[in-house]
């Protein structure tokens, strides 16, 4: 899969990767999930 973002002034972003089998790709959302979760409880914890 590819992804190319073209801006205005003349440069361009491109990201290739590979398809990857559902399973890893889960794994990685549910892991982002938990450390955003994580993050948010922190921050309201340690907030006074």
């Amino acid at each position: 899969m590819k992804l190319r973002i073209n801006f205005h002034t003349g440069t361009t972003f491109l990201l290739e990767w590979e398809e990857m089998d559902s399973g890893k790709f889960y794994a990685l959302v549910g892991l982002l999930a938990v450390v955003l979760l994580m993050g948010f409880f922190l921050k309201l914890i340690a907030t006074p």
